[in-house]
């Protein structure tokens, strides 16, 4: 162990036991928050249980800020350069903030908006991936990059930028959001016989399930939330309770699919 400008600087070597602090409160209360990737590989990610704090390791060295000195020069010896972290002493309001509670906070305003179950959760869940993959929640651009540098499908960016301005307006704040444009494409329309291979070779309930699909063409969040009451086996009807603004409906099912049994 060295001190070198205030700072207190731990090299692990191989075999040595990890251990971490946290260089705002010197906490040993750390817990892993995922991993961080950078140019050459992917940095380990850390977070204080006491203050709250995340901070990164870069490399087999951890770099205690142990003064109030805001500017640190990097150590060279014997004329190679040394590049350590430096924690700076003043914070921002993103590095400070428990992400986690932000999605709760986040969840429970959408619930509030009157926002389907599945929509709540869809949209909190590429949240949370944008930040597990180095997004600062509370910076539009870090949110902006990580958009545009996911590998996903255009129409997937641009459900992550409306879940992401529904973030900011829940904080009262705005951005300039990227636009990207789906392209359209004819979607792909099985064979009849395809599909009654793929019922048929199903399982019970998977086999009723689509079948069901089949007959009515109703939506699958519709389809479970069907009811023995919703069923009328003397005129082989069903009704549908609609979602996501669709209309009630009936209909006429084949003895086929009434005489289905799940055991």
């Amino acid at each position: 162990m060295e001190y070198n400008q205030g700072l207190r600087f731990i090299e692990l070597k191989g075999g040595e036991s990890e251990r971490v602090y946290c260089p705002r409160c010197h906490s040993e209360k750390i817990w892993k928050d995922g991993l961080r990737k950078n140019k050459v590989n992917k940095i380990q990610r850390y977070y204080c249980q006491d203050c709250f704090y995340r901070f990164s390791d870069s490399k087999k060295a951890l770099i205690f800020l142990m003064s109030s000195e805001k500017e640190i020069s990097c150590q060279v010896c014997g004329g190679e350069s040394k590049n350590l972290i430096v924690v700076p002493e003043e914070k921002t309001t993103g590095e400070i903030l428990e992400t986690k509670s932000l999605l709760i906070q986040y969840s429970w305003y959408l619930k509030k908006r009157g926002n389907a179950e599945s929509t709540i959760e869809s949209r909190t869940r590429i949240l949370r991936t944008l930040s597990k993959r180095g997004a600062d929640l509370l910076d539009p651009e870090s949110v902006k990059e990580a958009i545009v540098q996911q590998k996903w499908v255009e129409k997937r960016k641009a459900y992550a930028v409306d879940a992401y301005t529904l973030f900011l307006k829940m904080i009262d704040r705005t951005w300039e959001p990227p636009k990207f444009t789906e392209s359209r494409k004819l979607p792909f329309i099985p064979k009849e016989s395809e599909i009654d291979a793929l019922i048929a070779g199903s399982g019970y309930k998977i086999s009723t399930y689509l079948q069901l699909l089949k007959e009515t063409a109703m939506r699958a969040g519709e389809a479970q939330k069907v009811t023995w009451n919703d069923i009328d086996f003397e005129t082989s009807t069903i009704r549908v309770t609609p979602e996501k603004g669709s209309n009630p409906r009936i209909f006429k099912i084949s003895n086929k699919l009434r005489d289905f049994r799940i055991t």
